[in-house]
């Protein structure tokens, strides 16, 4: 029973991992898309005389950059959340080769009991 457990565990992370890998691609694209569509916005702007047309269209260029500034903040979380992955990773590989050598030093009487 526990090894349908652990299986399904880990068949749970391995979806788990790919569906964050397609969260993070569908963010890549959707960051630069928004300064795009933002430079594009500005660089053709509606002109007009109706002073509401105008503050519409810098509500709509300053939503822009706060999307496009929310989405630069969250790939730089995630950025970072992978790499305290890395350092863990690193590190309990590094526990492992300590206990692993441990006996060998007791062995030798390096270890005091």
């Amino acid at each position: 029973m526990s090894e349908n457990n652990n299986e399904k565990t880990d068949s749970e992370k391995r979806e788990i991992e790919a569906l964050s890998a397609y969260a993070m691609k569908a963010e890549l694209y959707v960051v630069p898309l928004t300064f795009s569509i933002l430079a594009l916005s500005m660089q053709f702007p509606v002109k007009t005389s109706y002073v509401y047309v105008f503050l519409l269209q810098s509500l709509g260029w300053l939503l822009l950059v706060v999307s496009g500034a929310a989405g630069l903040k969250l790939l730089r979380n995630v950025s970072d959340e992978y790499r305290w992955k890395k350092e863990e990773a690193r590190l309990a590989n590094k526990k492992i080769r300590f206990l692993k050598e441990l006996p060998k030093y007791m062995m030798n009487g390096l270890v005091g009991c």
